[in-house]
Parts: structure tokens; sequence; C-alpha cells
């Protein structure tokens, strides 16, 4: 049988190890080096009557991706799929479980543009992966985002969802190929705090 003296010492040093490993994971989750980071929300509205305006589709998300100190791709996403016309997406929430691919699109003047995939779970299913586009343009007016997402299981049904070509939002941004090394469309932000950093 442990002594009380004993019995206190080993929970001491139980407790000591327990906060010395939170400072260390907390240490191993800062180390990203951020390249997309905050939230945004994209919406699309028709004009009604009386000068109103309703919204048909709206998309929200928030991130923090970037690269970790190995120079992998890295980081959370959440996307919801607050509002769209596919019934098999509408009101979805995507949560990712991994970032596989991060690259900065060459493009020319002052446009930006970040490039991802990530793999995770689309209503707590996994097997899904979400390709993204943030855009980050400097206009006359001041500085505009944008962000396309591209959501699909494995090639199979439910057929991907396209934000950019599914009719729910306009493209706001078509960045051709003479602009940027690849063609970008993009939906504008109607809301949120985005950075690409």
């Amino acid at each position: 049988m442990i002594s009380g003296r004993w019995h206190s010492l080993i929970i001491l040093f139980v407790v000591a190890l327990v906060a010395i490993m939170s400072i260390v994971v907390v240490a191993v989750n800062n180390s990203l080096t951020e390249v997309v980071k905050g939230n945004g929300l994209i919406t699309q509205t028709v004009p009604l009557v009386g000068g109103k305006e309703a919204e048909t589709a709206r998309i929200a998300f928030s991130s923090r991706i970037g690269f970790d100190r190995s120079g992998s791709p890295s980081g959370n996403l959440h996307v919801r799929f607050q509002k769209v016309s596919n019934p098999e997406y509408d009101n979805g929430d995507f949560q990712a479980t991994s970032i596989t691919s991060l690259e900065i699109i060459s493009c020319s003047g002052s446009a930006r543009v970040a490039k991802f995939v990530a793999f995770g779970k689309f209503n707590n299913q996994l097997g899904w992966a979400l390709s993204g586009w943030i855009t980050d343009l400097e206009e006359p007016w001041g500085e505009v985002d944008g962000a396309r997402f591209y959501l699909s299981y494995g090639g199979q049904t439910p057929a991907p969802y396209d934000s950019s070509t599914s009719g729910d939002f306009f493209n706001d941004f078509n960045l051709s190929v003479g602009i940027c090394n690849e063609e970008v469309r993009a939906t504008r932000l109607d809301g949120g705090n985005l950075q690409l950093i």
C-alpha cells in the first residue's frame, strides 16, 4: 500500500505531466504558418417587388489553413452549405479532418488566390473531399474577397456540388489563364473577416 506522502507525490507528478503535455500540444498547434485565416459568407439574392430582395443561396465557412513546421498543408476548415438548390447538400455541414493540398496560384497584378483540398466529414459521414479557392483582389474601391467550393464523395453519388457552376451563385470573379496560371472563378464574399496572407 502506498503511503500518504508517496500518494501525494504521484498525484503531483501526474498533474505536472498533464500540464507539460498541454503546453506541448498548444505549441505544436500554434506552429502553423497561416495562409488563409478567418471566416466568410457568400449569398445570392433575387429582387422582389418593392425594391426588397430574397436570399436564394448561402454558404458560410471558417478556416485557418497553412503549412506546419515540416512544410505540409495543415489547419482547420468548416463549411456550412446553409441554403443550396441540391437537396443532397442543402443545410449540410463539412468538417475537414485533414488538409491535403494548399497552393498559392500565381496571378498578375494585385490578385492573390489560394487553392486547397481537404478531406473530412459531411454531415458526420467520412469519405468526402472539398476543394476550395479563396481570392483576394484589389479593386479601385478597396480589397475584395471571394470563394468557391467543390464538394464530392469519392466520385460516387450524389453528383459533386460546385458553388461556381450549380446556378446558385454568380461568378463575380472570373480570372482567366492570362491573369493567373489557371482559370479561377469565385463569388464575392458578402460578409466575414477573411485574410489571405
